[in-house]
């Protein structure tokens, strides 16, 4: 593989409004900057997305990334766009629409335990087309990644670039819980299944989930196609496992950063840009589980992707991998 890789995300881009609490607020509390006794300590806007996080990971670890989404021609577009580019992220698949409003969350974090609060609203913003999604330089690309959502539209996606570039991977993450998301195991080499999707399917732990999740798409299999051949199970705070034909079971603790845990918001979203980048290099499912293990815990001890960026350039193991 290159040291440089050129990856496709496809999925979702919007504004992600992030307020920092002492704490996190009561019901019908008002918290202000100077209140007592929780104060609001910053609010920023910042660019969101599954898709759109993860492709700023890829960035900061080397790679050259792609954003596939929809954007709303509104005032919030300026500030997303430039920040992308910022970051070293190619616009070349976004499409814009007139008439439609912005896609944002609201984001509450609280310095007290580490955790983020999310209240996502998407009004009236349509999702990326089949259409949209063939204009593209598909060739272009070694690695095409897909976040679990606008289903119908995926599936076709994914079957057509199976059916016309058969060489490139294609991993898909289910996280939200969605109807018919086991659907993009059939044309997936790899897929995320969050804690929460797979506690929905009926897993307590993420050794049995990876295991049994794979073993399933095994032999639900179709064998022209001949997909999905690695399922790897993020699980927050107690690490990660996945399971490949070739490897078996993997296992790997979570990295818990030195100063403990700052900021959880795109914890996941950084642990699978981190295993895309290890991945797409050749990596065996241990090195991807340990590299984006690591990485994660570096993200969750630091605040937002700036400070992330530069802790990342300093660490030896990151240009060793």
């Amino acid at each position: 593989m290159s040291e440089n890789t050129c990856i496709l995300c496809v999925g979702l881009l919007c504004l992600d409004i992030v307020s920092e609490c002492e704490q996190f607020p009561k019901e019908d509390d008002k918290v202000g900057t100077t209140t007592l006794p929780n104060r609001c300590v910053s609010q920023k806007w910042q660019r969101g997305g599954n898709a759109s996080n993860t492709s700023t990971v890829l960035a900061l670890l080397g790679d050259t990334p792609t954003l596939a989404c929809t954007l709303a021609n509104s005032p919030e577009k300026q500030f997303l766009v430039t920040d992308m580019a910022k970051y070293g992220i190619k616009e070349d698949g976004v499409v814009y629409h007139d008439g439609v409003a912005c896609p944002s969350s609201v984001v509450i974090c609280s310095l007290a335990s580490g955790s983020r609060t999310i209240i996502h609203s998407n009004q009236n913003l349509p999702e990326l087309s089949v259409e949209d999604f063939k204009s593209l330089p598909l060739h272009t690309f070694s690695w095409v990644h897909f976040e679990g959502r606008n289903l119908s539209n995926v599936l076709m996606m994914q079957q057509m670039l199976r059916r016309a570039y058969p060489s490139a991977k294609i991993s898909s993450e289910l996280e939200k819980v969605r109807p018919d998301m086991d659907l993009l195991t059939l044309n997936s080499d790899v897929i995320f299944v969050s804690k929460d999707y797979a506690r929905h399917l009926g897993y307590e732990d993420m050794k049995t989930a990876a295991q049994d999740i794979a073993q399933k798409a095994a032999t639900g299999r179709n064998l022209d196609v001949n997909r999905c051949r690695t399922v790897i199970v993020p699980w927050g705070e107690d690490g990660a496992s996945g399971y490949s034909e070739e490897e078996g079971l993997v296992s790997c603790e979570a990295s818990v950063p030195q100063g403990g845990v700052v900021e959880t918001l795109a914890a996941g979203d950084t642990f699978i840009g981190a295993a895309l980048h290890a991945l797409s290099r050749g990596k065996s499912l241990k090195t991807t589980l340990e590299f984006s293990c690591r990485v994660a815990g570096l993200k969750v001890g630091l605040k937002g992707y700036e400070a992330f960026g530069e802790a990342l350039r300093k660490c030896a193991w990151v240009k060793e991998l």
